[in-house]
């Protein structure tokens, strides 16, 4: 694993894009939806989410992760006042498992720590990746709709 974080780019749209695609397709699949629907409802999620990154942090620092020379995914976090926020983390399915996330989560809860601030996060009720956050000391919050806000606190 040889990894870099290098900013956001107007030219990685599209592959900012078909990562998400590729995250949250498989959940409107399963609710019945296919072909020109899903590629329309996508798309508009796609627009929503970035803008609601944008005016919800405008502090956030938007990166492609970068393997071995190969974007797999994307890393937007934010240092704000009181906590660091882990506002997304996503990979392609095919580099998932591999310890790219945990790798990130562990370097970025390791600067907070160092900076005497704890990690906020939001994670959805079924995602896989709470185990991860857990595993790291992450405790859940509240529920918020059907995602956990979780906490990681430096001591």
């Amino acid at each position: 694993m040889d990894l870099e974080l290098r900013p956001v780019t107007a030219e990685d749209l599209p592959f900012i894009e078909s990562l998400f695609v590729s995250v949250r397709a498989p959940e409107f699949q399963a609710a019945g939806l296919d072909g020109e629907a899903l590629a329309s409802l996508l798309a508009m999620q796609f627009r929503a989410q970035r803008s609601h990154y944008a005016r919800a942090y405008p502090e956030g620092d938007d990166r492609v992760i970068v393997d071995d020379g190969v974007d797999v995914g994307e890393w937007i976090v934010a240092e704000l006042p009181g906590e660091f926020r882990l506002i997304d983390i996503s990979l392609l399915p095919e580099h998932r498992g591999r310890g790219i996330g945990t790798f990130l989560v562990g370097e970025y809860v390791t600067l907070a720590k160092a900076k005497q601030k704890p990690v906020v996060l939001h994670v959805e009720m079924n995602n896989p990746a709470r185990r991860l956050y857990e595993r790291f000391g992450f405790k859940i919050e509240e529920e918020v709709g059907m995602y956990y806000r979780m906490r990681c606190e430096p001591a």
